[in-house]
């Protein structure tokens, strides 16, 4: 996984923190509306894509 140090620019941490509030908002909007099962495969996404 990148870790934050290693991820270059601060605008590489700006676009990890945005996505990462992105994810928090999908997970949240996936419970309320009985989709709970579908979170794991967001959080499998969002760290295969920081995953280098």
């Amino acid at each position: 996984m990148i870790g934050l140090a290693a991820s270059g620019t601060p605008g590489d941490f700006l676009d990890y923190l945005v996505r990462q509030e992105d994810l928090q908002v999908r997970m949240m909007h996936a419970a309320l509306v009985g989709n709970a099962s579908d979170v794991p495969g967001m959080v499998e996404e969002f760290i295969s894509v920081w995953d280098g």
